[in-house]
């Protein structure tokens, strides 16, 4: 019995697996994605060149700063 059960739980599976099938992305959201990465290319170009560069050469102090306190 626990057999039968589990061969006809399995062509179950199997006949709802078949029967499903993907569909295309609607155009609309196509255009909607390919304008959100050109959206998101021109920030990450804004961002590069407005980047603000450190000054890696500063000196540290050398102790604590006696008039800090």
């Amino acid at each position: 019995m626990a057999s039968f059960r589990f061969w006809l739980c399995l062509i179950l599976i199997l006949l709802s697996c078949l029967r499903s099938e993907s569909r295309p992305l609607e155009p609309s959201s196509q255009r909607r994605r390919e304008a959100m990465m050109e959206t998101a290319r021109e920030i990450l170009k804004e961002r590069l060149i407005h980047s603000v560069k450190y000054d890696v050469n500063r000196y540290s102090p050398g102790g604590p700063d006696p008039k800090h306190h």
